[in-house]
This record gives structure tokens, C-alpha cells and sequence, in this order.
């Protein structure tokens, strides 16, 4: 049940993902999980597509890729043929 704005993370293009978990602090913090499994997926999908929605809400993601792509930890999920 709940709010059906926070089912799913929403791409542009209409890709999807859904979320474990999103909990709200303070009245207006959201904080969304995510499966692990959902990794590579979610990361490429973050540096790759334009915006998201999540919760009602719209996301820019201008500048995503350069930012994700200096960091150690998540620049080997933007190898898509990996």
C-alpha cells in the first residue's frame, strides 16, 4: 500500500526500478533502497539516462556519468558490455 509515487524509480525511456524500500525522516527526507541484485542496472541507469522521478518527485541527472565515472567504486558498473 502506501504512496504509488515511491513503487517504482522511473527513467526517462520508461525504465524501472523498483525500490526495497523508501522511508521518509524529518516529514520530508526520502531515502529509497535498493537490491544489490539492481546494482548495475540503477547505476547505468543513473549515468546514462536524463531524469528520474521517485515519490512524485523529478530528478535531473546532468553531469551524473562524469561524477559517477571518477569514482573507484562505481565506474566499473558504466562498462555496459560487463
Amino acid at each position: 500500500n502506501g504512496d504509488k509515487s515511491c513503487q517504482n524509480i522511473t527513467f526517462n525511456k520508461g525504465s524501472t526500478i523498483r525500490p526495497l524500500a523508501v522511508s521518509v525522516e524529518k516529514g520530508s527526507e526520502y531515502f529509497a533502497s535498493f537490491s544489490p541484485l539492481d546494482s548495475r542496472e540503477l547505476i547505468q541507469a543513473l549515468a546514462f539516462r536524463r531524469n528520474f522521478s521517485l515519490c512524485g518527485y523529478k530528478f535531473s541527472l546532468k553531469g551524473s556519468q562524469a561524477v559517477l565515472g571518477k569514482n573507484n567504486q562505481y565506474a566499473p558498473f558504466l562498462d555496459k558490455d560487463a
